[in-house]
Protein backbone atom coordinates (compact mmCIF):
# COMPACT_ATOMS: atom_id res chain seq x y z
CA UNK A 1 0.00 0.00 0.00
CA UNK A 2 2.77 2.54 0.99
CA UNK A 3 4.46 1.81 -2.07
CA UNK A 4 1.56 2.20 -4.51
CA UNK A 5 0.76 5.71 -2.55
CA UNK A 6 4.28 7.07 -3.21
CA UNK A 7 3.82 6.11 -6.72
CA UNK A 8 0.96 8.22 -7.23
CA UNK A 9 2.47 11.10 -5.12
CA UNK A 10 5.02 11.01 -7.63
CA UNK A 11 2.99 11.00 -10.32
CA UNK A 12 0.91 13.38 -9.36
CA UNK A 13 4.22 15.60 -8.63
CA UNK A 14 4.96 15.37 -12.12
CA UNK A 15 2.35 17.18 -14.24
CA UNK A 16 2.29 19.93 -11.25
CA UNK A 17 6.03 20.45 -12.03
CA UNK A 18 5.44 20.79 -15.62
CA UNK A 19 2.38 22.57 -15.17
CA UNK A 20 3.97 25.67 -12.74
CA UNK A 21 6.97 25.87 -14.96
CA UNK A 22 4.62 26.27 -17.82
CA UNK A 23 2.12 28.45 -16.52
CA UNK A 24 5.02 30.78 -14.98
CA UNK A 25 6.90 30.74 -18.10
CA UNK A 26 4.14 32.29 -19.93
CA UNK A 27 3.19 34.88 -17.10
CA UNK A 28 6.87 36.45 -17.73
CA UNK A 29 6.43 36.92 -21.66
CA UNK A 30 3.66 38.93 -21.53
CA UNK A 31 1.92 41.99 -19.52
CA UNK A 32 4.69 43.45 -18.56
CA UNK A 33 3.64 46.99 -19.41
CA UNK A 34 1.30 48.90 -17.04
CA UNK A 35 -1.77 47.29 -15.68
CA UNK A 36 -5.15 47.85 -17.25
CA UNK A 37 -8.31 46.58 -16.18
CA UNK A 38 -8.16 42.95 -16.72
CA UNK A 39 -4.44 42.71 -15.25
CA UNK A 40 -4.10 44.29 -12.26
CA UNK A 41 -2.13 42.22 -10.06
CA UNK A 42 1.18 42.80 -9.99
CA UNK A 43 3.65 39.77 -9.88
CA UNK A 44 7.45 39.92 -9.13
CA UNK A 45 9.84 37.78 -11.77
CA UNK A 46 13.40 37.43 -11.90
CA UNK A 47 12.92 39.73 -14.84
CA UNK A 48 11.17 42.07 -13.25
CA UNK A 49 7.31 42.80 -12.56
CA UNK A 50 4.64 41.37 -14.66
CA UNK A 51 0.97 41.72 -14.39
CA UNK A 52 -1.55 38.92 -14.03
CA UNK A 53 -5.01 38.69 -13.68
CA UNK A 54 -6.57 37.40 -10.22
CA UNK A 55 -7.32 34.69 -11.71
CA UNK A 56 -3.79 33.58 -12.47
CA UNK A 57 -3.02 34.98 -8.91
CA UNK A 58 -5.31 32.30 -7.33
CA UNK A 59 -4.17 29.83 -9.52
CA UNK A 60 -0.25 30.34 -8.90
CA UNK A 61 -1.81 30.11 -4.99
CA UNK A 62 -3.07 27.15 -5.77
CA UNK A 63 -0.05 25.62 -7.80
CA UNK A 64 1.73 26.45 -4.38
CA UNK A 65 -0.57 24.98 -2.28
CA UNK A 66 -0.79 21.74 -4.31
CA UNK A 67 3.18 21.25 -4.27
CA UNK A 68 3.22 21.93 -0.67
CA UNK A 69 0.31 19.28 -0.03
CA UNK A 70 2.28 16.75 -1.88
CA UNK A 71 5.62 17.23 -0.30
CA UNK A 72 3.70 16.78 2.96
CA UNK A 73 1.89 13.54 2.07
CA UNK A 74 5.44 12.32 1.03
CA UNK A 75 7.10 13.29 4.25
CA UNK A 76 4.30 11.74 6.32
CA UNK A 77 4.14 8.58 4.34
CA UNK A 78 8.06 8.25 4.96
CA UNK A 79 7.48 8.71 8.44
CA UNK A 80 4.57 5.79 8.73
CA UNK A 81 7.05 3.51 6.48
CA UNK A 82 10.01 4.14 8.65
CA UNK A 83 7.07 3.61 12.32
CA UNK A 84 6.30 0.19 10.65
CA UNK A 85 9.88 -0.72 10.07
CA UNK A 86 10.64 0.10 13.73
CA UNK A 87 8.07 -1.57 15.17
Amino acid sequence: MGRFVQIVLVVLAIPLVVGGYMFANHLTVRNVSAPDAVYSVPYATHGGTVYISPDERNLLNAGWAAGGALVVAQLVLNAVRRRQRGA
